[in-house]
């Protein structure tokens, strides 16, 4: 060897020499084992403390021992494969689960070689990684996978897959039971193939908005026809989401759940038909009331109209006025039952009309149980009134709305109280603007059950209490729906053999008091010069007594027809015009008035009918006002001083534009 020449010696040649290798043994994470061939262990590296072994305890410990009971037959196919070929078979499963001493079980992956032959068996060293995490997670992504696609393979919904060239990549089964397509048939198929073509831009225009906005805009719900393999119409639901690869952030494509709708397609059909239905079934009863309203009104206007002019007379005996006053109330029953049927009808059609006015609630209140003295006293009873706290002087509230409540139910109170009392007690709540009223009896009271049948249409406790007491069972129904048209509510409590409260409230601001009117003048339409029109002659003669007795000057027509005629040729100042009449009705025969160049072509007309309201006149339908029927002879009087005074500039104007 040549001077100044380093010679390496074997150690250096080959630096992992054995003190070397158990360095890396006790350090390294792996875990280092030698084994012969039954699998007994002859050395092991500490790396197995991290199963909670101690090295000592394994050694001289047959492995199979600690090899997972259904990893068993892969361990020793390993083993056997090792035998017969002295080397590992690279492609081999060596993931295999080993006993922790806690119990628990740990992945490894092994890698085996033969190191030596003694007396002809295999001694063999083996380097184990923990791969415990890596295999839960694959356990997990098996396991979701296959609940996805159990998911799928069973859900109703068809849930689809296609690329951004709209192509059909995945369709799970449900395809088959909506479409009539196997999914084989679908996959590879544009998506739009299925589309009608008259829905296909919906679904186009909402992917291309929602890929345009880069995700910003959230899909919606697009209902769209689709057809069947066997050729008929079916309605799909779709809300496609965009598909992002979760390396490069590029969309992929669209994922879809896509619902079959057609039974609620049709189920809409079905519903916009029955409403349909619905609103031409309440026209009809709208316009049968409306006649019914006109056929029983009509005679009960001539009966109550003649009985207030035959009250009037001076020279009438006690049996003659006493024979008058039952007609009188007979007529006034009947006209309150049909005002019943006819109120509760426009309430159910939402034709409620509320009217406030500035009203003493205190003394509207006594004043209302006060009309009921005659009837308490005929039966003994007590009325009393009680105002609690301090209530205010003016409240706003429809009047009329409320006594219509109040008469029904101090009425109903009255009607079924034998003895006692009758009390009507009011309160206000400043903070909830709310005005609370309740009716008290000592009548015979109610048992719960029957209680809730009590603001039920056409509803009475006891069938036998509508031929003992009367009434349309509707009162009541009507009182709780005119309360609750005003913001309030209405309830009862009741005992029995004790009584009953009927309680409600009504939302009634508080009000400033009204101007004080001045002292009226004498009622009079001295020189008025009035037409009224009317097909029915007794209702015409009504009109006629009630308005001569004021000074007006009556001149009537029997129809549409001649009451043109009759305007062509002379001046008048208001018309009363009944709105319907054989032939010629109210509205046409104020069309042809209004378009005609006679003398009345201007002047107010006032729609004179017992239906003004459900012949649909709640905006006028050109009427300028209305007189209802049966006559009050105070009110129309009082409408017609309105639009005749010279004195209302409103009427003045309203002329000088008709004009």
């Amino acid at each position: 060897m040549a001077t100044g020449t380093h010679s390496m010696s074997k150690a250096e040649a080959h630096p992992f020499d054995a003190e070397t290798a158990a360095i890396f043994a006790r350090h390294s994470s792996d875990i280092l084992v030698t084994a012969d061939l039954q699998g007994v262990i002859l050395s092991i590296s500490g790396g197995c403390r991290s199963w909670g072994w101690e090295p000592e305890e394994l050694i001289g410990r047959s492995a199979t021992s600690l090899v997972h009971p259904d990893d068993l037959a892969k361990f020793q196919a390993n083993m056997a494969g090792l035998a017969s070929n002295d080397t590992a078979d690279q492609g081999a499963d060596r993931e295999i689960r080993y006993r922790r001493k806690d119990g628990g079980w740990v992945w490894l992956q092994g890698n085996p070689h033969v190191i030596a032959r003694r007396r002809g068996g295999l001694k063999l060293i083996n380097i184990f990684r923990d791969v415990t995490d890596r295999k839960r997670a694959e356990i997990a992504l098996a396991e979701s996978e296959a609940r996805f696609r159990r998911m799928a393979e069973n859900a109703p919904d068809m849930i689809a897959e296609c690329g951004v060239d709209g192509v059909m990549t995945y369709v799970s089964p449900a395809c088959l039971a909506i479409t009539g397509f196997t999914p084989e048939e679908l996959v590879g198929r544009p998506a739009a193939s299925l589309h009608h073509p008259d829905d296909s831009h919906k679904i186009y225009e909402m992917c291309q908005a929602v890929f345009a906005s880069k995700g910003t805009i959230a899909p919606w719900p697009v209902e769209f026809r689709a057809t069947h393999k066997d050729g008929h119409e079916i309605w799909l639901e779709c809300k496609p989401i965009l598909a992002v690869d979760p390396v490069t952030g590029r969309y992929t494509g669209l994922n879809d759940i896509i619902r079959d709708i057609s039974k609620r397609k049709a189920l809409e059909v079905q519903l916009r038909q029955a409403q349909a239905e619905a609103e031409a079934a309440a026209a009809i009863k709208s316009e049968f009331l409306a006649n019914m309203s006109h056929e029983i009104r009509t005679p009960l206007t001539a009966i109550l109209g003649f009985t207030g002019l035959l009250a009037e007379r001076p020279n009438l005996d006690e049996v003659a006025r006493g024979h008058l006053r039952r007609v009188t109330t007979a007529s006034r029953a009947l006209y309150s039952l049909v005002n019943d049927v006819l109120d509760f009808s426009k309430l159910e059609a939402g034709q409620f009309d509320y009217a406030p006015q500035t009203v003493c609630p205190v003394e509207f209140a006594h004043e209302t149980l006060l009309m009921f003295s005659p009837q308490a006293g005929a039966k003994g009873l007590a009325l009393d009134f009680i105002a609690e706290g301090e209530p205010p002087d003016w409240l706003s509230f429809d009047p009329d709305r409320m006594r219509q409540i109040l008469l029904n139910l101090i009425g109903n109170a009255i009607k079924f109280t034998g003895e006692g009392s009758v009390r009507l007690r009011l309160r206000y709540a400043p903070v909830e603007e709310r005005l609370y009223l309740a009716v008290e009896d000592t009548g015979p009271g109610m048992a719960p059950e029957n209680q809730a049948k009590l603001f039920q249409r056409f509803a009475q406790i006891d069938g036998s209490t509508t031929r003992k007491h009367g009434g349309s069972g509707l009162g009541l129904a009507i009182s709780k729906g005119l309360t609750e048209a005003m913001g309030g509510q209405i309830g009862v409590t009741s005992e029995l053999g004790v009584g009953s409260v009927f309680s409600f409230f009504i939302i009634a601001p508080r009000a400033h008091a009204p101007a004080t009117p001045d002292e009226a003048a004498p009622v009079t339409l001295d020189g008025v010069r009035v037409l009224v029109v009317d097909d029915n002659a007794v209702n015409r003669e009504v009109a006629r007594a009630v308005l001569e007795q004021v000074g007006a000057e009556v001149t009537l027509a029997e129809g549409g027809a001649e009451a043109l005629l009759v305007a062509a040729s002379q001046p008048f100042d208001v018309v009363l015009l009944d709105y319907r009449m054989p032939d010629m009705d109210g509205s046409e025969t104020l069309r042809r008035l209004r378009t005609s160049e006679g003398p009345n072509c201007g002047i107010p007309v006032l729609g004179f009918s017992a239906d003004c309201e459900l012949a649909g006149l709640g905006d006028m339908g050109g009427f300028d006002d209305f007189v209802a029927k049966p006559i009050n002879p105070a009110l129309m009087i009082e409408k017609l001083l309105t639009w005749t005074s010279d004195d209302d500039l409103g009427v003045e104007v309203a002329r000088v534009e008709r004009a």
